[in-house]
């Protein structure tokens, strides 16, 4: 895919994450997606609400996505949140690394123009109560297809990545028993649900009881 002018490629080691890409997203609104699927809204001009389900869902919430079942563009508002918003939706949905399997997320950073007809949030609860789908603080949605025209920037990036024992080792090495997880260490679980190996188990529950955080986050039968 040839570059454009306003694409700016990325090289991020995971443990960087916070500090070089989330600095670059803090004061924006944006999208995030798979590289693959940019490839489709680069050829249809536009980003799509997928209300109809006819487009593949990049992430497993995708389906009962507030936003995406009002034919909304979902996008992530971090002009007004505070960290420890920002903090405590990165532990609900870890957006800068969202994709199980795929290491090259790409984030469409919106211009101001679209700003006036962002939905928030609050909307979601107003009408569904706090069983909405939705990333409370933080998560908007845009009432209608996004034109290419209306993107400011796109960052194409590639996270460099190590052994996931490794890094869960590394995530663990300052935990402590009864402290709460990070937001990127149970990120790491909620994607990896019950496909973790014996040896990351064993890690794991050497600190945590990760048992109990696979039932709160696994469906009954899974």
């Amino acid at each position: 895919m040839a570059k454009r002018r306003n694409e700016h490629c990325l090289q991020i080691h995971e443990d960087a994450l916070r500090i070089e890409l989330l600095s670059r997203l803090i004061g924006r609104v944006f999208h995030v997606t798979t590289r693959r699927a940019y490839a489709g809204i680069r050829r249809h001009g536009s980003i799509r609400s997928n209300q109809d389900g006819k487009l593949p869902f990049v992430y497993s919430q995708s389906e009962a996505s507030y936003f995406r079942k009002r034919g909304c563009v979902s996008v992530f508002d971090l002009r007004a949140a505070t960290t420890e918003q920002i903090n405590e939706a990165l532990g609900k949905y870890y957006f800068l690394d969202p994709f199980p399997d795929n290491d090259r997320p790409t984030f469409l950073i919106l211009g101001q123009s679209c700003y006036e007809r962002l939905i928030s949030w609050r909307a979601a609860f107003d009408e569904e109560g706090h069983g909405a789908m939705v990333v409370p603080c933080v998560e908007a949605g845009y009432p209608s297809e996004i034109p290419l025209s209306l993107i400011d920037s796109a960052l194409l990036v590639t996270i460099k990545r190590e052994p996931r024992l490794q890094t869960i080792r590394r995530l663990m090495s300052n935990h402590k028993e009864g402290d709460q997880i990070s937001a990127e260490l149970f990120s790491l679980i909620v994607r990896s649900g019950a496909g973790l190996t014996k040896a990351e188990e064993r890690e794991l529950r050497r600190k945590t009881d990760v048992a109990a955080i696979l039932r709160q986050i696994m469906p009954p039968g899974c």
